[in-house]
């Protein structure tokens, strides 16, 4: 208790301190700050600071004042105009910002699209997943969907991989190149690729064997017991089943993560 009395009036000190420099004009104190007051939830004093902030120069404090007036206040038109304020003012996250927001609260997809591909154009490799995920989930533009996925898996989105295995799987009904993007995704080390992969063996090729093969490489991911009982209660795996998926799995080229020889009694 006395720690934790120590640690309050410590952390009150740092506030004030703070709140002193702001004062007298020092811009990294405002729009501390602001953040500080942002992430406890204060809005009159996130807003106070970010004002303040923003006076003095601080092209990160317009966009903080545009979140409290979308999130707290629900005020798009005004989280708009800050926004946009900031996005003038260079500020790199701004544009990613304008987008969530035309798609989330004003269900406005030719503006997200718009600013999404500007927010990808200034540098911010989100977006090009974002707009992947947009043309694939809300306009079911497929084509452009694979074209903002693999822009998104080039750049190093690590999530692109199994989106376009999704896509070809689930909706292209394309199982080769499923299982090509599902391959690249656990080799990047999304487990969800191979469990996918071996979804696809056994709801599309009707292949048992090479699903359940693939399904025990979630073992490390899973226990031994859930992945084995799981077969077994899911799939109806008999014993001889699982000692044949257990063989097949040994010759698979899988990482070494994914590789069991833990046997399958």
């Amino acid at each position: 208790i006395l720690f934790l009395a120590f640690a309050s009036l410590a952390y009150a000190e740092s506030v004030y301190v703070l709140e002193q420099k702001a004062k007298s004009g020092d811009l990294d104190a405002a729009r501390e700050l602001g953040e500080f007051y942002l992430e406890e939830g204060e809005r009159q004093k996130a807003f106070q600071w970010f004002k303040r902030c923003y006076e003095l120069g601080d092209k990160r404090c317009a966009r903080g004042l545009g979140v409290i007036y979308e999130m707290f206040d629900r005020d798009y038109p005004n989280a708009i105009k800050w926004y946009e304020i900031a996005y003038k003012m260079k500020d790199d996250e701004a544009a990613y910002s304008l987008a969530t927001l035309y798609e989330d609260r004003h269900k406005d997809y030719p503006k997200a699209l718009k600013w999404y591909e500007i927010a990808y154009k200034e540098g911010d490799k989100d977006a090009a997943y974002a707009l992947g995920l947009l043309y694939d989930d809300i306009l079911k533009d497929y084509e452009n969907a694979k074209k903002w996925y693999e822009i998104a898996h080039k750049g190093g989105y690590k999530d692109a991989a199994y989106a376009l295995g999704i896509l070809y799987g689930n909706i292209l009904k394309d199982y080769p190149k499923a299982i090509e993007w599902y391959t690249i995704a656990y080799n990047q080390g999304d487990y969800k690729g191979i469990q996918a992969t071996s979804v696809l063996y056994y709801s599309r090729y009707k292949d048992k064997i090479t699903a359940g093969a693939y399904n025990l490489g979630l073992i490390g991911k899973y226990s031994k017991e859930d992945v084995i009982n799981n077969l077994k209660s899911d799939w109806n795996f008999t014993t001889d089943e699982l000692k044949q998926a257990y063989k097949l799995h040994q010759t698979l080229d899988l990482p070494s993560r994914y590789r069991y020889k833990g046997g399958v009694d």
